[in-house]
């Protein structure tokens, strides 16, 4: 747990509670609370969603360089 504390700067609590997220949305399997070696996954990847992202639009080539 320290490594991920570390790794992604938020606290134990945060993380149990993102972990427990995914395992109640069954994207992980976590049956040994006390230690994250045993965590399982399930599904690797986002589901699909019906909500598409907007695609943005550039009026030219240089636009894409310039404003990202």
């Amino acid at each position: 747990m320290d490594e991920l504390e570390v790794k992604t700067g938020h606290d134990k609590k945060r993380i149990t509670e993102a972990l427990l997220y995914l395992e109640k949305d069954n994207y992980i399997v976590w049956e040994n609370k006390t230690d994250l070696g045993g965590i399982l996954i399930i599904e690797g990847w986002e589901r699909e969603s019906d909500q598409h992202m907007p695609v943005k639009h550039t009026q030219g080539t240089a636009d894409y360089w310039t404003k990202y």
